[in-house]
């Protein structure tokens, strides 16, 4: 039979199983201390392992804004190849505009100031189906504000305020023009000095010549006055104070000096 599983010597056979046991348990735990080392090493190192996932965190972002600034400049390049699109399909006029399909349309961007400018923008538009050119003076170019029955500003009595353009109508598109009204009555000559209109409301017509006049209302308003905030008005009343102050110093000194 083999001496591993009955050993042999001078000794009572449980001696030597005694033994075994006990290296059996030496070797087992010097494994487990060697474990424990090894997984100890392990842990220390583990810092290491965190800068790495800080800076694979910081490369993810980097490579973010890379990829936002990436995507800006992409729609950047879209917007503009669409404008370069739109132009280069706008079609070149061969003729020019019949009048009686431009169209004027005046609006007023508000709040709108009694006795301020006032601007007027004028979208001009074709109906017809091709492009064509349209030359715009104060000839051909017609505005009017009224005010019930009352003519306030006309055209024709201020062709200085009618800018001269050469425009190229595009179906379904719209040329923008801009023109500038006094605030003030018109008169027969436009005068610079002349009577400012009153807050109210007043219609603004506008047409090309021949066309279709088409018209917009717009009100008119007093501008509010500034409003003070609480220091103004407290460094106001501390001068009103200071000046009272003195006039009793002075009426003081008065009486005093006629006694």
């Amino acid at each position: 039979m083999s001496t591993v599983t009955r050993p042999r010597g001078p000794l009572p056979p449980r001696v030597y199983w005694v033994r075994r046991l006990a290296l059996l348990a030496m070797v087992v735990l010097l494994v487990w201390l060697g474990a424990r080392w090894i997984g100890g090493g392990g842990s220390q190192a583990a810092p290491s392992g965190g800068d790495d996932a800080t800076a694979a965190a910081s490369s993810d972002d980097d490579d973010s804004t890379r990829s936002d600034s990436g995507d800006d400049e992409s729609r950047d390049r879209t917007r503009t190849d669409r404008v370069r699109a739109v132009a280069e399909s706008f079609e070149q006029p061969s003729e020019h505009c019949d009048l009686t399909q431009v169209l004027v349309t005046p609006t007023v961007a508000e709040p709108v100031y009694a006795g301020e400018p006032v601007t007027v923008h004028l979208r001009i538009s074709t109906s017809s189906s091709t492009a064509c050119s349209l030359s715009i003076d104060a000839d051909h170019l017609l505005l009017s504000i009224t005010s019930g029955d009352d003519n306030v500003w006309d055209s024709t009595h201020c062709e200085d305020a009618i800018p001269t353009r050469d425009l190229a109508l595009q179906p379904r598109w719209s040329a923008l023009v801009d023109v500038t009204w006094s605030g003030l009555y018109s008169g027969r000559r436009c005068p610079s000095g002349g009577t400012a209109a009153e807050p109210g409301t007043y219609s603004i017509e506008a047409a090309v010549l021949e066309g279709e006049p088409t018209e917009t209302d717009v009100e008119l308003v007093e501008r509010p006055d500034p409003v003070e905030d609480d220091k103004t008005k407290g460094d106001d009343e501390s001068s009103d104070d200071v000046k009272g102050g003195d006039d009793q110093v002075d009426d003081d000194t008065a009486a005093s000096g006629q006694t």
